[in-house]
């Protein structure tokens, strides 16, 4: 998929994603909250490219971000402000991280993995080497289990099969460390959920958060709508967990 002014729509609208629905607010929590836990006691941190309010949460004594596009920096910059130490642009066909290795404590890009136009297999190994040993990756992906998986989304957006993932992870050299597999209701029922009232909606989102904990607990990978990984970097590291129960 090239690059265009479609995609540069996309990565402002991921920097400051608008208000938007209790059962959509429900998955950008779940993902970020995750984030936060994994990447407590960092002290210095890469944030590839992740929504805003994720950054802010961010409890590092130094955070450099990245992002792929200079107008989507520049509005991260005021967003941001004082919270973030250095701002850089790096192109998302060709995704080299200006930095030397083993830089950081770990790294976190929620959102991107989805993005069609971004060579994941450069960015992740850049990640790799910029990330020092025993240092963290942690990202989120969705899946083709996914409610907003159609056919039309998929022409705009990546989604994983559990087999692509496993893939995408086994190939790094990783361990990994931790994760949450994010529950979402099928596409009929998460059509009926999102017409209901406030308040039954939010006792909807209840039951997805339990969900979440158990599809979690249980390891049950090929359930997940998402998937939050977090990768330690370390030699000939092994990604046992990841063979679960669908």
């Amino acid at each position: 998929m090239r690059y265009n002014r479609k995609n540069e729509e996309i990565l402002k609208k991921w920097v400051k994603q608008p208000p938007t629905t209790p059962l959509v607010q429900y998955l950008r929590d779940v993902e970020k909250i995750s984030a936060w836990r994994f990447i407590r006691g960092k002290k210095k941190i890469l944030d590839i490219a992740s929504e805003s309010n994720v950054t802010l949460g961010i409890n590092a004594e130094h955070i450099t971000r990245v992002d792929a596009s200079l107008e989507a920096c520049n509005l991260a910059k005021e967003i941001l402000g004082k919270v973030v130490n250095n701002f850089v642009v790096i192109d998302p066909l060709n995704p080299i991280l200006p930095f030397p290795k083993n830089n950081f404590d770990a790294a976190v890009s929620i959102g991107p993995y989805d993005w069609l136009f971004l060579d994941i297999e450069k960015l992740t190994n850049e990640v790799y080497r910029v990330v020092a040993d025993k240092g963290l990756f942690i990202f989120s992906v969705p899946t083709v289990r996914s409610p907003y998986c159609t056919p039309q989304s998929k022409s705009k957006f990546r989604y994983y099969t559990l087999r692509e993932l496993i893939s995408l992870i086994n190939n790094s050299d990783w361990y990994l460390k931790d994760f949450v597999v994010i529950y979402q209701p099928p596409k009929i029922f998460y059509s009926i959920s999102s017409i209901m009232p406030l308040n039954l909606q939010k006792s909807f989102i209840n039951i997805c958060w339990w969900m979440t904990r158990y599809y979690t607990h249980r390891k049950l990978w090929g359930k997940a709508s998402y998937i939050v990984v977090a990768l330690e970097k370390k030699e000939g590291g092994h990604n046992e967990n990841i063979q679960s129960s669908r």
